[in-house]
């Protein structure tokens, strides 16, 4: 349990249209939000950047009926997911919240 006045860094992966209902728990819950920030293009440099690496674990590690998959799911370049993140329809984001002092 975060006590009165404990910060807590919160990133993720969202659909575009999650953001605002995201946002709304945190201030549901009691936060406040000190800090909003959208961190997807640093994500998606550093998935170009780090793409072959990932290939070439998932091709020497994960059995090729699932490779499709797990590549997804690593936002491989090329994917849905990277895809999606280049497109504006996923987001990563990150807020720096506090709960209030009681």
């Amino acid at each position: 349990m975060l006590r009165p006045g404990g910060h807590f860094v919160f990133a993720d992966l969202r659909l575009q249209n999650e953001v605002d209902g995201l946002r709304q728990s945190f201030l549901d819950g009691g936060f406040r939000i000190l800090e909003e920030e959208s961190i997807t293009p640093n994500v998606v440099r550093s998935l170009e950047l780090d793409s072959p690496r990932r290939v070439a674990f998932v091709r020497q590690s994960v059995p090729r009926p699932l490779r499709p998959y797990v590549l997804d799911f690593a936002g491989a370049s090329g994917t849905d997911v990277y895809n999606a993140l280049c497109a504006g329809d996923l987001e990563y984001l990150r807020f720096a919240l506090v709960k209030p002092a009681a």
